[in-house]
């Protein structure tokens, strides 16, 4: 995992894959869903080194047969909600306006960032905590996220003093 030690997978893992796979299957076809979901859950806590092992271990086992679209395509628009295209998945439109920023250059590495955080919101509409080296560009790619679909950006600094009111 990111701190060095062997992760540990259990049921509860598999139990959120597997209702990532329930949500977007309908959208995402039912490969895109396996694929999406699993990564998700077990590729996400890994180290940079491993992350693209097991990816392409997982792509091997679950697309290798895969007809129908790429898992990096974007799908055709799910119904008649209120969504807004990020990198390949679908998300809520926000109340705010839609802004692309001109000054954000998406390289490789954020699109790649992009996706991984774009598969994260869109499984449930829980906050999701970023962590990492301070200037790694967590809040620059959520303040992004946040204008291109039209969502307020609250900033919360985390230190070990944090107290649960910041967050209310």
């Amino acid at each position: 995992d990111g701190s060095g030690r062997c992760p540990t997978y259990g049921l509860r893992n598999l139990s959120r894959a597997l209702q990532y796979v329930k949500k977007h299957a309908r959208f995402y076809g039912m490969k895109r869903g396996l694929m999406d979901g699993f990564v998700l859950t077990f590729v996400s806590c890994l180290d940079e080194a491993s992350k693209p092992v097991l990816e392409r271990e997982m792509h091997s086992l679950l697309l290798k047969s895969a007809k129908g679209p790429s898992t990096q395509q974007l799908p055709p628009r799910p119904g008649q909600e209120d969504v807004v295209a990020v990198s390949n998945h679908w998300l809520k439109k926000g109340t705010q306006e839609v802004v692309t920023p001109a000054s954000f250059v998406v390289t490789a590495s954020v699109e790649h960032t992009l996706q991984a955080l774009a598969r994260t919101i869109s499984f449930h509409d829980y906050p999701v905590l970023l962590q990492g080296p301070t200037s790694a560009g967590k809040t620059s790619i959520v303040e992004y996220v946040a204008a291109i679909t039209g969502h307020r950006f609250v900033r919360i600094n985390n230190h070990e003093h944090t107290d649960l009111e910041e967050y209310l």
